[in-house]
């Protein structure tokens, strides 16, 4: 696997990489990538139940693995698919408590690793195990579920498209129904060509567990659209 061009934006996934970051290949196309996402325009989309506030946004200094984190800001928010702690990091600057799942444990001892670069490593709670194994014990606990599912790897760049359903081993039906049995307050993490059809569809298909108002957030590294980020609950802004 060709790893050359995320290197070079070693950087972007985490500003102290030369203090002693730690990632193993699929870490590389995994971590969120960086840069603030500062709003540009709305625009809003009704379906059955639910109202789609499609928010174009671009880059500034900072990363959009920080903007989503101020996004998350609560006591307690479970980042579901936690990989190298690209994201786990920056929950815990804006959360009391993160509870980091990650079900390879050579991934989550790198996740472990880069905390500790950061000094965040006694805000987080790290797991080893499927999130959603582990749903019933969480009950009750978090306030807020990030979710990063995988994609794939690197190729589903390389699709027009990308296949919601086709996710695995679960499909975002899946991760987001089951996260949305602990709290309303959701976030997910797709590819940048997921199309606003297939958003609409999926919340069609999840209308009856959905909240009926979710947000859809377009994030950008400079010109280039890198991933989108759905939110649901109280995380959807009130400000239209």
């Amino acid at each position: 696997m060709d790893l050359e061009k995320y290197y070079w934006q070693r950087y972007r996934l985490f500003s102290r990489y030369d203090e002693g970051v730690l990632l193993d290949d699929e870490s590389w196309f995994s971590v969120t990538p960086g840069k603030r996402v500062v709003y540009k325009s709305e625009d809003r989309l009704a379906t059955h139940r639910q109202r789609v506030l499609l928010s174009n946004v671009i880059s500034s200094a900072e990363k959009i693995a920080e903007h989503i984190a101020d996004r998350l800001s609560c006591d307690v928010v479970v980042d579901a698919f936690a990989g190298a702690g690209g994201n786990t990091i920056q929950f815990a600057r804006t959360c009391k408590h993160v509870v980091a799942i990650e079900n390879n444990e050579k991934r989550l001892q790198l996740a472990v690793h880069n905390a500790s670069i950061y000094e965040v490593e006694n805000s987080v709670e790290f797991i080893l195990g499927d999130a959603f194994e582990m749903m019933h014990a969480l009950a009750g606990i978090a306030d807020a579920v990030f979710l990063s599912p995988p994609w794939g790897g690197p190729c589903y760049a390389d699709e027009k498209l990308f296949d919601l359903s086709a996710m695995k081993p679960y499909s975002a039906l899946f991760v987001v129904s089951r996260a949305l049995e602990l709290t309303p307050n959701v976030a997910i993490l797709l590819p940048k060509t997921t199309t606003e059809k297939q958003i609409l569809r999926f919340l069609k298909l999840n209308c009856g567990n959905a909240p009926d108002l979710c947000e859809v957030e377009y994030n950008y590294l400079g010109s280039r659209l890198k991933t989108i980020t759905v939110y649901f609950g109280n995380l959807v802004r009130d400000t239209f």
